[in-house]
């Protein structure tokens, strides 16, 4: 399918934005393209999420929103870059439902490592078009979106290695670099979810969940801090 362009390259955009520029119906420029912007995104989210990202063409997309290419290209360059703001949203509404959990008061390390996977799992998995651009869409979509896929890797693996140090600042585990298991958790927790939306027949949350603690907890409790030797009082010899 032939990708639409706005007509006049650069200087047909600025002209295009000059007349809109006029109040119309009672709404200022500034909120129609807010709203523009807003309905393309949400098209994205539903059909990325659903279609996915291959299959959506930008015609597809503006039929969708309700909008004209041209609406579409005063807002994003292409295709690929609506993609990324759909994939910042998922990771924004992601982060802070995480730090909000970490956050609220927890009795035990074990609470608190709950709290935040139960979190996770929830943001991305309860609408399953979250999960789906998050941990499927994204991959190989093009080298620009695998690069800011890694860096989300990097800053989950980066959360999880916080709570991991502060567990290890308690004395409840040993201090040690978890720069590589926090890693290793940040990929079992994206493998899990794509393996749940990709089956015919989900697992429940609650058994994610479970999985993703046991996980943490032995991972990072296996650094247990060496306990202090005891040595046997000898009797001296006769």
């Amino acid at each position: 399918m032939s990708r639409v362009r706005p007509l006049g390259g650069a200087s047909g955009r600025r002209s295009v934005r000059a007349v809109s520029a006029r109040p119309y119906a009672g709404r200022s420029v500034k909120e129609r393209l807010a709203e523009r912007r807003a309905r393309l995104l949400d098209a994205g989210l539903g059909l990325f999420g659903t279609r996915g990202y291959t299959s959506t063409s930008i015609e597809l997309i503006c039929s969708k929103a309700g909008v004209t290419a041209r609406h579409f290209y005063e807002q994003f360059a292409s295709r690929e870059e609506l993609l990324l703001e759909v994939y910042e949203s998922v990771i924004h509404r992601t982060r802070k439902a995480v730090v909000t959990a970490l956050h609220q008061s927890h009795s035990t390390p074990r609470h608190r490592v709950t709290a935040g996977l139960e979190a996770y799992v929830h943001a991305v998995l309860d609408d399953p078009r979250y999960a789906r651009i998050a941990c499927v869409e994204v991959v190989g979509a093009s080298a620009r979106v695998e690069r800011r896929r890694r860096k989300t890797i990097y800053e989950i693996a980066s959360l999880i290695e916080a709570q991991a140090q502060a567990l290890a600042e308690q004395g409840r585990v040993a201090r040690k670099d978890f720069s590589l298991t926090a890693i290793a958790m940040a990929g079992a927790c994206n493998e899990l979810v794509t393996d749940a939306i990709m089956r015919p027949t989900p697992p429940p949350t609650s058994a994610l969940v479970s999985a993703l603690v046991r996980l943490f907890l032995a991972v990072i409790a296996a650094a247990r801090p060496e306990a202090p030797s005891k040595r046997r009082s000898r009797k001296p010899a006769r």
